[in-house]
């Protein structure tokens, strides 16, 4: 006999959508185990988690678990609060393989060949990717914890926010900065407020009262914002702050940047496919063509592009030389924060291009053929 913990009724003319959560596991949840088994039926509601409204059909369990159903139906089983997602990730990775030659999951402790093809285990579900000792340090330093690493590239770190959140966040590890920089900026207080009340309002225990719950979400902003600036601005000026008129000192840090040759072409692909245009009506390769691009490639190699301007007619030729001191210039003062991190040797600095936009990339050209911002 089938149990169902809960009660949902799906929106109809005559009524608005029901979703009645009981307590079981460790959370407020609806599961219904006979909607999830009935195989004929895929497309019924099954299982809804306790802080989110999203409704989880068998089809879906499928689809999270590679389309087998002996996996969908252990993490089935397990989820009792968290998403089915969330379950996988962080209780089942570790323990699943992907066969090379039938791409199928299988449980791979202790086995030492594809249970449904027979071939010889080789491939875990994915690379592991631990992060390098200085970030660890900066987040030990900050109060932060690594809890665990998945089995899809990502890390999962913690700190307790002041009001006791155990305060967990999942980044990709591979570009741990630039992952966190951009959770930090995606954090929405209102909505961490929201997620809290309403699982209050659905049961869950301990939850504070809505007045330390705003003060502890926008306390949690300030803690992703300072791990933000740590990772991604490790080197900042010195600064003497005088407690009586809170006068500051700027002193200029010199940067050892490195900037490869994979960065110059990114940039200008970014430069060429948007960020210039409107002021760039043509870009000319001027001599021999180098590289195996449309142009975008001459720069790094060595060559000379010219770019005629769409408001006088006249042009301006660009070169390695010149675009290095527009990326000087420009780094002085980059549009966005992250745009420099520590690269592998301590003394030394790398670009993220991926903080080097269509806007960012045509600010850097416009440095390198004017010394200056001509067009906004």
């Amino acid at each position: 006999m089938y149990k169902t913990v809960g009660r949902y009724i799906p929106e109809s003319r005559d009524q608005p959508e029901v979703i009645e959560r009981e307590y079981y596991g460790q959370g407020m949840i609806y599961k219904n185990w006979e909607a999830y088994y009935d195989t004929a039926y895929p497309d019924q509601v099954c299982y809804i988690p306790e802080l989110s409204d999203s409704l989880y059909t068998r089809q879906d369990f499928l689809d999270i678990c590679n389309g087998q159903p002996e996996i969908a139906d252990r993490i089935f089983e397990e989820v009792d609060w968290q998403s089915p997602e969330t379950c996988l990730e962080d209780q089942w990775y570790e323990e699943l393989a992907i066969c090379p030659d039938c791409k199928k999951w299988y449980w791979c402790y202790d086995v030492e060949k594809c249970p449904n093809c027979g071939n010889v285990k080789e491939h875990e579900m994915d690379q592991k990717t631990e992060l390098y000792q200085k970030y660890i340090d900066i987040l030990e330093n900050l109060g932060w914890s690594v809890s665990s690493y998945t089995g899809d590239g990502r890390v999962e770190i913690e700190k307790y926010s002041p009001a006791g959140e155990d305060f967990i966040i999942c980044v990709d590890a591979a570009d741990f900065p630039k992952s966190v920089f951009e959770y930090a900026e995606n954090f929405d207080v209102d909505e961490h407020i929201a997620m809290w009340i309403e699982g209050k309002e659905n049961g869950t225990a301990g939850v504070p009262s809505t007045r330390e719950l705003v003060c502890d979400a926008e306390e949690i902003e300030k803690m992703l914002q300072e791990l933000s600036d740590a990772l991604n601005n490790p080197e900042t000026p010195n600064k003497t702050t005088c407690d009586a008129e809170e006068n500051k000192w700027n002193c200029e840090v010199n940067l050892n940047v490195i900037v490869t040759e994979e960065d110059i072409d990114d940039i200008m692909v970014s430069a060429l496919e948007g960020g210039i245009t409107y002021w760039c009506r043509e870009a000319e390769v001027i001599g021999e063509r180098l590289g195996e691009g449309w142009g975008h490639e001459q720069i790094a190699r060595g060559g000379i592009l010219r770019l005629y301007d769409a408001e006088d007619g006249g042009y301006y030729d660009l070169n390695r030389e010149k675009f290095l001191s527009g990326l000087k210039k420009y780094l002085e003062h980059p549009l966005y924060d992250g745009t420099i991190l520590r690269g592998i040797h301590e003394d030394r600095m790398e670009l993220d291009c991926g903080m080097i936009d269509a806007p960012a990339a045509d600010q850097i050209i416009q440095y390198a053929l004017f010394g200056e911002i001509m067009y906004a």
